[in-house]
């Protein structure tokens, strides 16, 4: 039971961070097209707009079942194509309310919530990586793999992802003549 509610709290968490980026994101497009004048040219009700679609398209698109700290290229691609909806969808708000809305910030808006979702995630990724590395390897067994393609590689990912086994790869060597 507590597991449960634990997982909720968590995702949650997750959601809130994103609904946040997806808003600094347009505050952000809107001051790379305005400069300083960009307040005069925002309406406050778009952050609302894009809150809810934006919680609605990440939600649907599962990127909070995921670990962060997996995050890969895989992950990039749904964060893309989750920016791409959540940007049609805005369009398709400001066309049928008739809001007065830079075509320009929507492009920026797209390649900025790009950056921001992905970034966040593989800010985690990366420090996780890290902390891995310092804490766990530094006490762990070094390790040498003898093959280095698609094998080698799946080794490497399944001792990252266990850091309990006290594995550090310290190289590959490959067993393949070609």
């Amino acid at each position: 039971m507590f597991e449960f509610i634990k997982k909720i709290i968590k995702k949650t968490k997750l959601i809130l961070v994103d609904v946040f980026l997806l808003n600094l994101s347009l505050a952000v497009s809107f001051f790379m097209r305005f400069d300083t004048a960009w307040l005069s040219y925002f309406d406050y009700s778009h952050f609302i707009i894009l809150s809810l679609v934006g919680f609605a398209v990440l939600y649907y698109s599962n990127l909070y079942n995921k670990l962060w700290r997996y995050a890969s290229v895989e992950e990039l691609f749904s964060i893309i194509k989750a920016s791409i909806a959540i940007n049609l969808l805005l369009v398709f708000y400001i066309f049928i309310a008739r809001t007065s809305f830079p075509r320009s910030v929507i492009l920026s808006n797209f390649m900025v919530d790009i950056f921001v979702l992905g970034i966040s995630r593989f800010v985690l990724r990366i420090f996780t990586d890290y902390i891995t590395r310092t804490v766990v390897h530094g006490s762990g067994t070094r390790v040498l793999i003898i093959g280095a393609g698609d094998a080698g590689e799946i080794i490497i990912r399944e001792m990252n992802k266990h850091p309990e086994m006290k594995k550090h790869v310290i190289g590959l060597i490959d067993d393949d003549p070609k």
